[in-house]
């Protein structure tokens, strides 16, 4: 699942995915419609894996700006 990941960010974001294989070049015995359901998954996946590795990041800084906040509009001063 990781490597399907990262091509699937590599298409996403439009980075070099890499230069093709040989086997690259050989028909697949796959049809279009499961190529892009496959791919359809993994974006979703790979989307779904970045919000949750993003969240506690944006929670961390909601928390310090709340954080910043109580204090501006405390009287009691910060401790040092």
């Amino acid at each position: 699942m990781l490597a399907s990941c990262a091509t699937s960010n590599a298409a996403f974001t439009g980075e070099p995915a890499g230069p093709a294989a040989e086997l690259d070049r050989e028909p697949a015995g796959i049809s279009l419609a499961e190529i892009a359901e496959t791919n359809a998954l993994n974006a979703s996946t790979c989307w779904q894996w970045r919000k949750q590795a993003l969240a506690p990041k944006a929670f961390y800084r909601q928390l310090q700006q709340a954080q910043r906040d109580s204090r501006a509009n405390s009287k009691i001063p910060a401790l040092r």
